[in-house]
């Protein structure tokens, strides 16, 4: 299990206080945030190694003492964890800054990531992650686990506020990151909110809070709405739908939500006990053409997307299916809607087979199959 260092000292708690308050203004808030994250800096520091090297003061020569040469990197989980970005360069100008983009998703309360950009180097480095809360601890091992790829040499998470159930999920799925918080919570509630907690950090960092009480409650509702199991066949906006196959059995369940235009904008799917699989996120240009289509899993992590490319006359010329290691298939069109060239690229972008199909006695057929040095096209998609 990960270590985990709950901070007691005075300064820090009785900021806290003052964060916690419903009646801190979003400015107060915002450098309350930022005063406690450098307090926390401090004593997240303090087992740095250190070395002795001889300086010259204005009176004689001693021998003084540095941090040993090790190379830090501070990654926020946006958009919350930049609150704390600051303060800690404040400490340690010389760290390196990485992000990490995720989001939790209302419905599934699941992370769901759109951004990730390390420093080149982590490999040398010791990171410490930012997030103001550790409610679910889904983002936080997620988020890590990113990290972990690039194989820095630790990772410490650094929290303002954390749930019980939060410290545990961390705790278990990365038992050798080190956790330290301003204050150990008691509970989540049924919306995955600590309590007492402060309520959703990055709102209250950057003003974007309307009204908290009425966010819950329009979220509990909606969760409510969604939750009723067993056979519907209401068609309302997200509501749960049994699906069948040709014989009339039943193979799962599924939710669709639609906008005001009436397009899909996410589809989720369950099998046929309700078990939560993968969703579909969908997104339009402002001619309600179809941009993007993602697939996600019920974790949250992304398993693949489609971009689609229009001509100037509205046509579909191009649709790109993306990997979340680099790796893409485009396949091209032509106006009549016929497909007629494929790309295929490689996780480093680089173009390693195209296929040219055509028509022949009503079917396509592939006529050339290009290795990558006899082609330096590169489709515009990616």
């Amino acid at each position: 299990m990960s270590k985990v260092t709950i901070f007691d000292h005075p300064l820090i708690q009785h900021k806290l206080s003052i964060l916690r308050d419903e009646n801190t203004s979003t400015k107060e808030f915002r450098e309350l945030i930022s005063e406690i994250a450098m307090l926390m800096c401090y004593e997240a520091t303090r087992n740095l190694p250190l070395e002795e090297v001889k300086i010259k003061t204005p009176l004689t020569e001693m021998t003084a003492k540095k941090i040993a040469g090790r190379k830090l990197a501070f990654v926020p989980i946006l958009r919350a964890g930049c609150g704390m970005l600051d303060a800690m360069l404040t400490m340690v100008p010389s760290a390196k800054v990485g992000h990490i983009g995720l989001y939790r998703d209302e419905i599934t309360h699941k992370p769901v990531e759109y951004y990730n950009k390390l420093p080149g180097d982590v490999e040398e480095r010791d990171v410490f992650v930012l997030d103001p809360m550790l409610a679910t601890g889904g983002s936080a091992v997620d988020a890590i686990q990113i990290i972990k790829r690039s194989k820095p040499r630790s990772i410490k998470f650094l929290c303002i506020i954390a749930a019980p159930e939060g410290i545990d999920v961390l705790s278990k799925a990365h038992p050798d990151v080190e956790i330290y918080c301003a204050a150990k919570d008691d509970h989540l509630n049924e919306n995955c909110y600590i309590v007492p907690g402060l309520g959703d950090a990055g709102d209250r960092i950057y003003g974007t809070v309307i009204c908290l009480s009425l966010s819950i409650l329009l979220i509990g509702v909606l969760l409510c709405a969604c939750s009723d199991k067993g056979s519907t066949t209401s068609t309302e906006n997200g509501a749960l739908t049994e699906v069948k196959d040709d014989n009339g059995n039943l193979t799962g369940y599924e939710r669709r939500y639609t906008n005001d235009n009436g397009d899909i904008t996410r589809w989720d799917v369950y099998d046929a006990d309700q078990t939560y699989l993968y969703y579909v996120l969908y997104e339009y240009d402002d001619q309600d053409r179809l941009q993007t289509e993602t697939r996600y899993k019920a974790e949250g992590f992304a398993e693949y997307r489609y971009v689609y490319t229009y001509d100037d006359k509205g046509n579909l010329s191009e649709k790109a299916y993306e990997l979340p290691h680099g790796e893409a298939q485009v396949y091209r069109y032509n106006a009549d809607g016929e497909e007629i060239e494929r790309l295929y690229y490689d996780t480093e972008e680089k173009l390693i087979k195209r296929e040219v199909l055509e028509k022949e006695n009503g079917s396509h057929t592939i006529r050339l199959n290009l290795p990558r040095n006899n082609f330096k096209d590169k489709a515009a998609a990616i």
